[in-house]
């Protein structure tokens, strides 16, 4: 019987995503993996095949390996040193590996997000959230370069520019 793993890491979707690469080396290494924390993004993972199970709230299971990212957990979920999270989590369990650098899902064709990128430039705790000018600057765009700031144009001539909408 293959070796039963559970993963334990609350938060937001940017915290659960810093723990798919653990998930996929895992799996990939033969582990069965059932993931506690948001169900809604750890639905992801097991879409993709990096978690066999999913639940919020820690199962009343054996498993061989408990894993619990979380203050008062065996791996605090804040590193002692400034390094990438995902790092961090694969040094602290020994695990070394290339992982996705993207999720293996097909976009729908439908989306109108289609072939658009997508910013989150917040979180939960305030103190987390960088300024949103650094968001304008995305691209190498200086700010007063912006494309909505651009005049579009068609043959002869000029379109009337858009009014300006409120930022955020």
């Amino acid at each position: 019987m293959r070796e039963r793993w559970l993963v334990y890491r609350r938060g937001g979707l940017g915290d659960t995503l810093l723990t798919f690469p653990l998930l996929e080396l895992l799996k990939r290494s033969g582990k069965r993996v059932w993931a506690v924390g948001n169900t809604d993004y750890y639905l992801i993972a097991k879409e993709v095949g990096w978690a066999d199970a999913v639940s919020s709230e820690v199962p009343q299971q054996e498993f061989e390996r408990k894993v619990f990212i979380s203050f008062g957990g065996n791996i605090d979920p804040f590193p002692p040193e400034r390094v990438w999270l995902v790092e961090y989590y694969l040094r602290s369990l020994g695990l070394e590996g290339e992982f996705s650098k993207s999720l293996p899902l097909s976009p729908l064709e439908s989306s109108p997000l289609r072939r658009c990128a997508v910013l989150h430039p917040s979180s939960g705790s305030p103190q987390k959230n960088p300024p949103l000018e650094l968001f304008f600057q995305g691209g190498g765009l200086p700010q007063e370069e912006r494309p909505e700031d651009r005049i579009p144009r068609r043959r002869g001539g000029p379109v009337a520019k858009r009014p300006r909408q409120g930022v955020l």
